[in-house]
């Protein structure tokens, strides 16, 4: 039996092609991939609105930008 003399883990592929310029190349990726990227998307997006908004609502109220009270809905029990 041969043994191969190349690496097991390793391998190099080249691919030289000539395409026309006006030849119309498409690549519909599949649904894995796309959400995939979607998902990277929104969480950066998010991350980053979280931030903003964390931010500007920490602002408003250290300076007491808006007025703010404290209430309860509870009803305290009169003691007699």
């Amino acid at each position: 039996m041969v043994q191969p003399k190349a690496s097991q883990h390793k391998t190099s592929i080249v691919i030289d092609c000539d395409i026309p310029r006006q030849q119309e190349v498409k690549y519909i990726p599949g649904v894995l991939q796309t959400l995939k990227f979607a998902w990277i998307q929104y969480l950066s997006l998010a991350l980053v609105s979280f931030w903003i908004f964390y931010s500007a609502v920490g602002f408003i109220f250290r300076h007491k930008l808006v007025d703010t009270a404290v209430s309860s809905d509870l009803v305290s029990k009169k003691r007699f």
